[in-house]
């Protein structure tokens, strides 16, 4: 998996701050996807600025969807967590102050860095547990428990740093998932020294 100069796209702080939205680019195989786990949304451009305005009008599509099927979507387990931020997205006036959102709080949530690899745990992110970690234009996720890459690479030198400096710290490492699971602020970890 290869991420283009900008890397995650970041945080978006388009619903509350109770409710934030995540919305990552990555640049793959020369195709940009855009992806918002919180509401199970992808969509794959040509070029990053493509991927992102197709993001934003799949949310809003999905939101106006959603509001007219609103007694159904409630009752679906995989969909009655989506209303809070259906209704934020609702209020929104054009696919354009979606965007503008986006840009409020853009942070991302690194939970560890050295020798230039970057660790993530994204939020609201999908099981089995697992973090990013990034080296250049290279991306790795690591499963938290066994740390099996689940997909990705990193050049064997890299890998190996990741894997000594994951070994030193599972426990953190699972109470890092855990707040990022119930949107708290994510503690950070010792780099590998």
């Amino acid at each position: 998996m290869k991420r283009d100069e900008t890397g995650v796209i970041g945080w978006i702080d388009a619903v509350t701050t109770a409710s934030p939205l995540t919305v990552l680019l990555i640049k793959d195989n020369g195709r940009c996807m855009a992806k918002c786990p919180e509401l199970d949304l992808v969509t794959e451009m040509d070029t990053k600025e493509e991927a992102l305005q197709a993001i934003v009008e799949l949310i809003r599509e999905y939101a106006e969807d959603y509001k007219a099927g609103e007694e159904i979507y409630r009752k679906s387990p995989n969909r009655a967590h989506h209303k809070p931020y259906i209704d934020k997205i609702v209020a929104c006036q054009d696919e354009w102050e979606v965007l503008e959102l986006k840009w409020r709080n853009l942070t991302m949530p690194k939970v560890s860095e050295f020798f230039g690899i970057s660790i993530y745990i994204y939020y609201r992110e999908h099981l089995p547990p697992h973090f990013n970690a990034i080296y250049g234009d290279d991306e790795a996720v690591v499963m938290i428990d066994n740390l099996s890459i689940l997909s990705g690479r990193l050049t064997p030198r890299t890998m190996g740093l990741v894997i000594e400096w994951a070994s030193l710290h599972q426990e953190e490492l699972r109470h890092v998932w855990t707040q990022a699971m119930s949107h708290e602020a994510l503690d950070e970890i010792e780099p590998l020294k």
